[in-house]
């Protein structure tokens, strides 16, 4: 038998841009089996939308969120029916040589953002997804064990014994308060339920955009050193910079923009050290903590990793909470919890980073 490498991506999209808010779910699907190299190219269209889930208004409103979480995991249930029959009985398929092989599917990662990731493993949204980090913990020096997909049906079985004893399965009201007191978003029937070897702990993936690039650029960057500096002080240290051929220069600076595509959050990396060197209010444990992210974050960009790469990438996390009461003592994390947590969910998701390769 051969597995079929099922490879997920979602986003929220919008549908209308002038006129309107019309907005849906885009889902799209590519197979692992794929080489690497070829599959990340853009014209050789190895990805596909496989599906548009709708963004519809509920009555009443204050059920909004639920129904919406409900009605998005129903329509993953009708689009993957096929997938998930063909992942407990193997199929004869032709590969590309003309030989027939027998093929069982299995989803191995799905991309998506954090608050995307969280519908999807039912969690709610000031969770981790794939672990049982609470808002007092979220990305601490210490992992959460993983909340794997039987556990969280297992929760949903015991919220549903709860809500019968009240009012009934459709009484929407208590199923959302109780579901809470578990950590759950309301969701009733995940579309993984039936799904065999599909467990949200493990295919929910740390992707860079989501896990690497957003986290750099909104903490590291436009929280962190941003108040450290200043956003003229920043500025001027990045336009004084030397020009090099490949990369960008930021001629202009960086904070009057509200986006920032990818390669500059790359860019921009290469040269943050050495920006923020010698400020007055980059103190020495503020150095190693930042030194050592960025020591992860390029780690975590290897094309392959062995046991050696991944002892480097715990070293470099063990450094960070090491030294991140540098960081918490400056106040740029108004949001700081009881011994220097940051309460930041990508941190958390960090933490797994190296089991999970």
């Amino acid at each position: 038998e051969t597995l079929g490498l099922v490879i997920l991506g979602s986003d929220k999209t919008h549908l209308t841009v002038t006129q309107g808010d019309k907005e849906c779910h885009a889902v799209y699907m590519t197979c692992g089996n794929i080489k690497k190299k070829l599959r990340a190219k853009v014209n050789a269209h190895c990805w596909m939308m496989i599906a548009q889930i709708p963004i519809a208004k509920f009555r009443p409103e204050r059920h909004q969120t639920l129904l919406q979480f409900r009605l998005n995991h129903r329509c993953l249930d009708i689009v993957f029916d096929g997938m998930k029959s063909w992942a407990t009985t193997a199929r004869d398929v032709i590969d590309p040589c003309g030989s027939v092989r027998r093929v069982r599917v299995a989803i191995i990662s799905w991309m998506a953002d954090l608050q995307e990731q969280n519908m999807l493993a039912c969690i709610r949204s000031n969770y981790a997804p794939s672990s049982y980090a609470v808002p007092n913990n979220l990305g601490g020096s210490a992992p959460q064990n993983l909340r794997h997909g039987q556990e969280t049906l297992d929760a949903i079985e015991e919220i549903k014994a709860e809500v019968v004893e009240l009012e009934g399965p459709d009484d929407l009201e208590n199923w959302k308060k109780i579901s809470a007191q578990y950590g759950l978003n309301g969701v009733d029937k995940p579309f993984w339920r039936d799904w065999s070897f599909a467990d949200p702990a493990l295919f929910l993936t740390y992707d860079q955009l989501h896990g690497i690039k957003k986290f750099a650029m909104d903490h590291m960057v436009m929280q962190w050193v941003y108040k450290w500096l200043g956003g003229k002080e920043l500025d001027n240290r990045l336009m004084a910079l030397m020009p090099h051929v490949g990369r960008r220069h930021f001629s202009n600076g960086i904070t009057r923009f509200k986006q920032h595509t990818g390669k500059e959050t790359t860019d921009l990396l290469r040269v943050l050290l050495p920006v923020i060197a010698g400020h007055l209010n980059v103190m020495e444990g503020i150095m190693k903590a930042m030194h050592a992210l960025l020591d992860f974050i390029y780690l975590v960009n290897y094309q392959s990793h062995s046991e050696v790469t991944l002892r480097y990438l715990e070293k470099a996390l063990r450094d960070f909470h090491k030294n991140k009461h540098h960081i918490a003592a400056s106040g740029v994390r108004s949001g700081v919890r009881q011994n220097n947590e940051f309460n930041i969910p990508k941190l958390e998701s960090m933490q797994h980073v190296p089991r999970l390769i």
